[in-house]
């Protein structure tokens, strides 16, 4: 269930540091004001998520993240390890020194639960919260007159960009998600599961020159993990889609009763996978291909 902000009663403040290829949680002891001023950061995030138009769909790792949308995710260590961790971990060490590790500050998140023990992790990049820390000359307006402010000073943002519930993420803006999250790392650590998975409904292909590409090339670790995503490849017509790919001008080799994708042909084969390749034939020229960057299902 969702957190009845009304009845807020543990705020926890806590930080994601980047070092290296590890990344480490930390909590920050906070006043009762600033419990305040997160509970209304989250608030406000879901005013500017309801205030929307458009409805939640889940988030696509082949498309271009854009900087607001309303997108979805599971909440599952496979699925973003960086948000499993800020939601399922317990009792969190406090930082020793907020200021000297302002340069690695990646995010930093609220914990918020309520009276009935529901609670939610909102979480927002750290660029405006680490900026001032070190800025020369910060002033405070004071007893009519301006004085230097010596001690470090951090800023809340207006509001978060994603937040953490038991099963799911929901996602306000799709670029931080993905750096904060390292989502392409995942995706690319997660693409031999991925082919393995799309290769159980499709045994008749030889997937190993997908499988050999996707751990280098970003472009093919997202297409098979939206391929897997989508959900289509039980309904896959062998006949109808083979001759969508010779249309394409793909080649395929049968080796040992298997039909290979050459590894030149890996994308195009992908890409009609994920209903990405259409064709238009309403002109009077001859028929057009198209590469659609979005998709969704359309209702007839």
């Amino acid at each position: 269930m969702s957190v009845d902000l009304s009845s807020a009663q543990n705020v926890e403040l806590g930080v994601g540091l980047g070092k290296g290829d590890t990344l480490e949680l930390f909590s920050l002891p906070i006043q009762d004001d600033v419990g305040s001023e997160l509970v209304e950061m989250y608030g406000t995030t879901l005013s500017n998520w309801n205030g929307m138009e458009s409805e939640p769909r889940e988030f696509n790792p082949s498309e271009k993240p854009a900087s607001s949308d309303k997108l979805i995710w599971p909440n599952t260590e496979e699925a973003c390890p960086t948000a499993f961790r800020c939601y399922a971990t317990g009792t969190i060490d406090p930082i020793e020194d907020l200021v000297e590790c302002a340069a690695e500050l990646r995010f930093y998140f609220a914990r918020i639960s309520d009276a009935n023990n529901n609670k939610v992790v909102a979480v927002t990049g750290a660029s405006i919260f680490k900026r001032a820390v070190k800025a020369n000359k910060m002033v405070r307006y004071w007893d009519n007159s301006l004085r230097i402010l010596n001690d470090p000073v951090f800023q809340l943002d207006y509001d978060f960009d994603f937040w953490i519930e038991q099963d799911a993420i929901s996602i306000l803006r799709p670029k931080q998600f993905v750096y904060i999250c390292e989502m392409q790392e995942v995706i690319r650590e997660a693409a031999p599961r991925n082919v393995q998975a799309i290769n159980e409904h499709l045994p008749m292909f030889d997937l190993d020159p997908v499988a050999k590409l996707a751990k280098d090339k970003s472009r093919v670790a997202n297409l098979v993990a939206s391929i897997r995503n989508l959900g289509l490849m039980e309904d896959v017509n062998l006949e109808k889609f083979t001759n969508r790919c010779s249309g394409l001008g793909i080649k395929f080799e049968r080796v040992d009763g298997r039909l290979v994708v050459p590894e030149s042909d890996v994308v195009t084969f992908l890409e009609v996978l994920d209903c990405r390749r259409y064709t238009t034939d309403h002109t009077n020229n001859v028929p057009d291909e198209w590469l659609a960057s979005g998709r969704d299902r359309a209702r007839r």
